[in-house]
C-alpha cells in the first residue's frame, strides 16, 4: 500500500452519494508539481480522484468547495488493468491521466473564505 499525504486544491465541488447505510463523498483535486528542465521552471498540475467513506466525506461535501486546499492524507489505489494511474480521454481526444486515492482522514488549510463554504458556528461539527 503506497500512502499519500499532501496538500491538493479542489478541482471542483465534492459530490456525496449514499451507499447502502453509508455515504461516500468524490471529488477532484490537483497538486501542482514544479521542476527545472534546461534551467527553466516547468509546472504540471497532478489531478487526483479522491474518495472519501462515511461522515468525515460529508464534512467535506458541507465545508470546502471548488478551489479551496485542502490536506489529505490516504492511499494510492492503482487502475487493475494497468497497475498505474486511470487513463482517459478529455473532451479534446487527448490522453488524460488521474491518480485515485482513497482518503483516511483530512484537514483544513488557510482561511475559511478561499472557496470554502459558509457555515453557522453550530453546523460545524469539530468545534
Amino acid at each position: 500500500m503506497l500512502k499519500i499525504h499532501g496538500v491538493v486544491r479542489l478541482g471542483g465541488d465534492p459530490v456525496t452519494k449514499s451507499v447502502g447505510d453509508t455515504t461516500v463523498t468524490n471529488f477532484s483535486a490537483a497538486h501542482t508539481h514544479r521542476f527545472k528542465k534546461d534551467g527553466e521552471w516547468m509546472e504540471c498540475p497532478v489531478w487526483l480522484r479522491c474518495t472519501m467513506w462515511g461522515t468525515r466525506g460529508q464534512v467535506i461535501q458541507d465545508h470546502v468547495s471548488k478551489g479551496r486546499q485542502i490536506e489529505i492524507f490516504g492511499e494510492l489505489v492503482p487502475d487493475l488493468d494497468t497497475g498505474g494511474p486511470r487513463i482517459w480521454h478529455g473532451n479534446d481526444g487527448e490522453p488524460r491521466a488521474s491518480f485515485e486515492v482513497r482518503l483516511s482522514d483530512f484537514g483544513f488549510v488557510g482561511s475559511s473564505d478561499g472557496g470554502a463554504k459558509k457555515a453557522e458556528k453550530d453546523e460545524v461539527p469539530w468545534d
